[in-house]
């Protein structure tokens, strides 16, 4: 599949975010220009998920870094719900399929910026 997903453990408690949330990474692609395509997901107990913002980024292919830039949200993930990433590589995101190629992320390089609102 092109597409990874990432999914927390459950939320303790409601979680409310407001504002860009951002996520950057390393990937190690061949051909060596990719678009990352990256969505934020809230993911109900039920397994039922919900779009909450997503963005599209260009990796570096020098570095292999890429930093996405999500739409402004305002959600409430609820308690017992997941907050979920899930990456999908194109090269037009969202308008062809990805190139036929290699792809891997470093998962030991990344973070997942989030802003909270306190409750």
């Amino acid at each position: 599949s092109d597409v990874l997903a990432l999914e927390s453990d459950p939320l303790p408690t409601r979680v409310l975010v407001a504002g860009t949330p951002q996520l950057t990474l390393r990937v190690d692609s061949e051909p060596g220009e990719s678009v990352v395509l990256v969505t934020l997901v809230e993911v109900g107990a039920s397994g039922v998920a919900w779009n909450v913002s997503d963005g599209i980024g260009r990796v570096d292919p020098s570095t292999g870094l890429v930093s996405v830039e999500l739409g402004p949200a305002a959600h409430e993930f609820s308690d017992g719900s997941c907050i979920g990433v899930d990456i999908a590589f194109s090269a037009e995101a969202r308008i062809a399929p990805a190139r036929p190629g290699r792809r891997a992320i470093d998962m030991s390089v990344g973070s997942l910026r989030l802003p909270l609102i306190d409750q």
